[in-house]
């Protein structure tokens, strides 16, 4: 195999990996999405969604499923400042993002949260744990091949 067919190969595995992993992992969303279209007298507050902070709960987990991985696994990253910077820091910075969103949801009257604000951050978390699922499973998938 040549590197390019590697490469696609690589990239092909993570973009189904992560595709089924945000498929399945928030399926219970896409559930209560369906019955919305199906059943005319059911509603869902998205904003409920954000405020109960299922979607954070989902990235903490995959976050943390990918970085234990890494680090369970007999393939390592040769240079130690990348692998941290991959492997701790950013799975961090995403796990504390999401506390502190969460935090700042919980046990608050629902009229004093700025639900702007916490949708904007919560999709910039889902965005950065989609990017990150999908970048470090390219680097897993290619530790695995070498």
């Amino acid at each position: 195999m040549n590197d390019n067919s590697i490469m696609l190969r690589v990239l092909g595995k993570s973009l189904i990996w992560t595709s089924s992993t945000f498929f399945f992992g928030l399926f219970q969303l896409w559930i209560l999405f369906g019955n919305t279209k199906i059943l005319k007298t059911f509603t869902i507050s998205f904003d409920q969604i954000l405020i109960d902070g299922s979607l954070l709960f989902f990235s903490t987990g995959l976050a943390a499923s990918i970085t234990t991985d890494y680090h369970l696994s007999d393939n390592q990253i040769k240079s130690k400042l990348f692998s941290s910077i991959i492997f701790v820091f950013f799975p961090i910075i995403i796990i504390s993002t999401c506390t502190w969103l969460f935090t700042c949801c919980f046990g608050k009257n629902k009229l004093l949260i700025d639900l702007i604000f916490i949708r904007n951050a919560e999709l910039v978390v889902l965005i950065m744990v989609g990017l990150y699922a999908f970048i470090a499973k390219i680097i897993l998938f290619y530790l695995d091949i070498e």
